[in-house]
């Protein structure tokens, strides 16, 4: 069973809802922010995005759950992260987040991804997180290995991290 919130000191993951248009308007029309990513997306595809998200999330067993990333301190939403090719069977999910420009280094994306992945290493037994972070993006690379993540040797874009269950 996934967790509808998790909580770090700092942060709140909670499900994306209709109410994140904004969030989702100012991550995915920011060039900057999707040059690693892929292209810009506004108007009438962001919101299909949207709904494709919601509907992602309203499934009991998506391979795929999108969390908005808020903060206590100001109940401020500054990103989204995200669990793709979630595999419960294969111990398996795939994990990566987007944070507006101003919540970048600040440590955010990486307390929101280990407490996403302990999460899920906790409630669905995952035991193996994956990150596909492009190689020009220096600054999710460093991050991901400053928490633990490691570049595979099959794939230069991949960097994995094995989790310990801490149930």
């Amino acid at each position: 069973m996934r967790a509808e919130k998790v909580f770090t000191d700092r942060l709140m993951l909670r499900l994306v809802t209709r109410d994140d248009f904004k969030l989702f308007e100012q991550l995915y029309s920011n060039e900057r922010i999707m040059r690693f990513i892929g292209p810009v997306i506004q108007g009438e595809a962001l919101q299909k995005v949207l709904c494709s998200v919601i509907k992602c999330n309203s499934l009991p067993d998506a391979e795929q759950i999108y969390y908005a990333v808020v903060t206590l301190e100001d109940n401020q939403s500054i990103g989204i992260c995200a669990v793709s090719k979630l595999s419960v069977e294969e111990q398996y999910a795939e994990i990566g987040n987007m944070l507006l420009s101003g919540a970048q280094k600040k440590g955010f994306a990486e307390e929101a991804t280990l407490a996403l992945g302990q999460n899920l290493a906790v409630q669905l037994g995952i035991t193996r997180l994956t990150m596909c972070i492009d190689e020009r993006n220096i600054p999710a690379i460093r991050a991901a290995k400053k928490i633990g993540f490691e570049r595979s040797a099959e794939n230069v874009q991949q960097f994995y991290k094995i989790l310990s269950l801490q149930r």
